[in-house]
């Protein structure tokens, strides 16, 4: 047995708990593509062009979007308490992220070849 067949057969449970679980199935399928997949390559896009300290301030507003989301798609009401947390988080992202990027970057010193 090859060391890729646990994913064959891992991918195949996969494809059939999505194929006969329905309605259900098709939420698991949604969360596995966007969810895992979309995102991850998102989030691996993003390191790609910002420092990681930067790009670790993605998750501090993923809640951000994620109530209000399911606010409008539930019918759920946004309570007060949420929105000032809300406040305060994005205070603090701009605060790291807006404001640390405004200080002066360090110098990058050159390092000569050692010669023998």
């Amino acid at each position: 047995m090859s060391d890729r067949a646990p994913d064959r057969v891992t991918l195949a449970a996969f494809v059939l708990a999505v194929l006969f679980a329905g309605a259900n199935g098709l939420a698991i399928g949604y969360l596995v593509l966007v969810g895992t997949v979309v995102v991850y390559a998102l989030g691996l896009f993003v390191l790609t062009r910002w420092t990681a300290s930067s790009a670790s301030y993605l998750h501090i507003l993923l809640p951000l979007v994620a109530v209000p989301l399911g606010a409008w798609l539930r019918d759920e009401r946004v309570s007060p308490l949420f929105l000032g947390g809300a406040a305060v988080v994005m205070a603090g992202v701009y605060v790291g992220v807006v404001l640390a990027g405004r200080r002066a970057a360090p110098e990058t010193a050159s390092v000569a070849p050692e010669t023998a």
